[in-house]
């Protein structure tokens, strides 16, 4: 397969010295490293890969599905089946099993994306209207995939609130709406804040979230709260990539959970644990989408979790803005979609 040509390897090879030498991280996580022999393959083969697509999770692999009918994946977990790290490719010329090309290493040096770019903002979000009091945006979204029905998101800043005794600005952000996941309907009516300060033209500091969430159905009412604080802040700078780039970003926090239900139906249970967290965002460009509110300019993001069994999402978010226009969360058996019916800011459409 020409993946595995011995010129392919050499070259880029050749070309990471010229470029002045590229150093391997120590551990490049698996994840990140799949997702940069997915990139290289799709620069280099464009007869089998000739459009960029989302890595999607399946078992141990992330892979990309193609219109040539090419699957392309590596293997990121433990599997007896499967070569850790190891490259197999299947569909169209290759047959319609899984087959071993070789190792990420064979074609690339991993390297760790580091703590992202510090320069000027890449204009897809405005940090300044996220950072002041009093912006509201109402929208409406109608839902694909397991879960199905339409949601309503308000969102609002306050810039002069308090958390854990510190000043900062506080995002509100609260869904409501029927939705039916897998044909049962849910009515849903969720609160999330979150705590942030800005700390550059293209950064934010995040300090934690507040979370509320009721759920009804035949049987009860459930009330639950998850109270997190991030242990240290961590500051987001995905407003500074450029086109291609990708940051990984890692955090700690401390998470108070409280249930409870109406009528005491259940008695209240509370908990405190700690967890860590992290996730690659890479920056795909600016892309002209229509959906059922209208057409719009967006930015392309896609979300990678650290995790083997994680989700990856593709945010499409109004370009100058940063409003959600259409996401897609992609899992091992499913494909969840958001898309806006409608976009409203102070009373007028965005």
């Amino acid at each position: 397969m020409p993946i595995v040509k011995p010129t392919r390897t050499l070259a880029l090879a050749a070309l990471l010295a010229m470029a002045g030498g590229t150093t391997a991280a120590a551990e490049v996580p698996a994840i990140e490293a799949a997702r940069q022999l997915l990139d290289f393959a799709e620069a280099s083969f464009k007869v089998y890969l000739p459009e960029h697509q989302v890595t999607r999770p399946f078992g141990a692999f992330r892979y990309r599905a193609y219109s040539s009918g090419v699957v392309l994946g590596v293997v990121v977990a433990p599997d007896p089946n499967y070569l850790l790290n190891g490259v197999y490719v299947m569909g169209g010329p290759f047959g319609p099993t899984p087959r071993a090309v070789g190792q990420v290493s064979d074609f690339i040096t991993p390297v760790e994306p580091g703590t992202g770019p510090s320069g000027p903002n890449n204009g897809c979000y405005d940090l300044g209207l996220w950072s002041a009091s009093g912006v509201e945006i109402n929208a409406t979204y109608e839902l694909e995939g397991p879960r199905t029905g339409n949601q309503t998101i308000t969102r609002a800043t306050n810039a002069n609130a308090l958390f854990e005794g510190q000043l900062v600005v506080e995002t509100i952000v609260k869904t409501s709406g029927t939705v039916f996941d897998n044909g049962l309907p849910v009515d849903t009516a969720d609160e999330i804040r979150t705590y942030h300060r800005r700390t550059g033209e293209a950064e934010l500091t995040q300090l934690g979230t507040y979370a509320a969430t009721t759920a009804t159905t035949n049987d009860y009412i459930r009330t639950t709260t998850l109270k997190t604080l991030y242990t240290p802040a961590w500051v987001d700078r995905i407003y500074a990539l450029g086109v291609g780039q990708a940051l990984s970003s890692s955090w700690t926090s401390t998470t108070t959970a409280t249930t409870s239900y109406l009528n005491n139906v259940l008695p209240t249970t509370t908990s405190t644990y700690g967890g860590s967290n992290s996730e690659t965002v890479r920056y795909i460009g600016r892309e002209t989408i229509t959906v059922p509110a209208g057409t719009y300019a967006t930015c392309r993001f896609e979300r990678t979790s650290a995790s083997a069994t994680g989700g990856v999402t593709v945010d499409w978010v109004l370009a100058g803005h940063g409003a959600l226009v259409k996401r897609q969360v992609f899992k091992e058996n499913s494909t969840q979609t958001m898309s806006a019916r409608s976009l409203m800011s102070g009373g007028n459409p965005l």
